[in-house]
């Protein structure tokens, strides 16, 4: 994302999910060094509307992708309080939103997807035979509606 004349909403709601994501890589990268410093603007208590400042988040976030492999995100995600409906959400959105997609894309969008309904699912979801149809409406907040 660029900000040049972007309106102000829309960098607010750029800064939103980049804390969301962070949220969750901060945790990552302290849970098992992985050989990058935090990232500054995120750090940072103020949301910045400049295109360096958002480039850099960039530049980390993916530098961060590149890092951190699928079971690492699955260990996080399984044994914290980070996996929550709307971090997942986030994750998901993030790596489907890539221009460039790796196989370690595909394989957390993969882990992602079937993580989001083992979360997010309602109490005694999976105490019975379920059909596509319940599947795709616990999806349907971060895939949209399905066939």
């Amino acid at each position: 994302m660029t900000t040049t004349a972007k309106p102000t909403t829309e960098v607010a709601a750029y800064w939103r999910e980049a804390r969301k994501l962070y949220t969750v890589y901060s945790s990552l990268l302290e849970r098992f060094a992985l050989g990058l410093l935090p990232c500054r603007e995120l750090e940072s208590p103020i949301d910045r509307s400049e295109p360096d400042s958002v480039q850099n988040i960039q530049q980390w976030l993916e530098q961060m992708d590149d890092r951190v492999q699928v079971h690492q995100l699955r260990q996080l995600l399984q044994t914290s309080r980070l996996g929550t409906e709307d971090n997942l959400r986030s994750l998901v959105n993030h790596h489907l939103q890539k221009d460039t997609k790796t196989e370690s894309d595909r394989d957390k969008v993969d882990f992602l997807l079937v993580q989001y309904p083992s979360s997010c699912a309602p109490p005694g979801f999976y105490d019975r035979d379920v059909e596509f149809d319940e599947v795709a409406q616990v999806l349907e907040p971060i895939l949209g509606e399905v066939g």
